[in-house]
């Protein structure tokens, strides 16, 4: 079930015989956030309404678009020079792993996988979900999306969206702990392509 379909699910409780007058500015606050979504879907034709493919929220780009409520990453461009954290950095992916679980937030380590997103979940901590030879750039780029989404209070992917400045800035952040360690490492090629990847990422957001 795609973010759209739950808010149309509250916009039927609405016109039932369940509606209750203390939800009289529900339907009108429901539209509006449809409406950001599909700002942000370019699979949907405004003409026609219609959606030519896919689902959920996707804001055009390649392994960088938004489905539902993840937020995805391009690459881990430090791997080759720092290895994998659970093999040259344990101490400090444990600590990071026991402040997500005791935040409450899940954090999980994929085998045969790429994948490094963290989602974010309205009202309640968000999970990690990486690769369990990332870098610890990466692992750091995740954990830096869900200490903000904590600190913002757990809002849910609509706080973000709603607003580009604001999204933009949160996705900047995540590239700023790569960028960390490409200068400290003094990684040129890396530190270019973290910088790359968050032009194309204000693109995808502004554009």
């Amino acid at each position: 079930m795609t973010i759209a379909d739950r808010y149309i699910e509250i916009l039927d409780l609405c016109k039932s015989d369940k509606y209750d007058p203390f939800l009289a500015d529900m339907e009108l606050r429901c539209l509006e956030k449809i409406g950001i979504l599909l700002r942000y879907n370019h699979n949907h034709d405004p003409h026609t309404g219609r959606f030519t493919s896919g689902n959920g929220v996707d804001n055009g780009g390649g392994s960088g678009i938004i489905k539902e409520n993840t937020f995805h990453c391009y690459g881990d461009y430090m791997r080759e020079t720092m290895g994998s954290a659970k093999e040259n950095n344990p101490e400090e992916l444990k600590e990071i792993m026991d402040s997500v679980k005791s935040a409450g937030g899940k954090f999980v380590l994929l085998s045969d996988s790429n994948k490094m997103v963290c989602n974010v979940r309205k009202g309640e901590p968000g999970e990690i979900l990486i690769d369990e030879n990332a870098s610890l750039a990466a692992v750091k780029h995740e954990y830096r999306h869900f200490k903000d989404d904590m600190d913002n209070g757990n809002p849910g992917i609509l706080y973000y969206l709603s607003d580009r400045d604001k999204f933009f800035n949160y996705e900047k952040r995540g590239y700023e702990e790569e960028l960390f360690y490409a200068r400290q490492y003094k990684n040129i090629d890396a530190e270019k392509k973290i910088l790359n990847e968050i032009e194309k990422r204000r693109k995808e957001i502004y554009e």
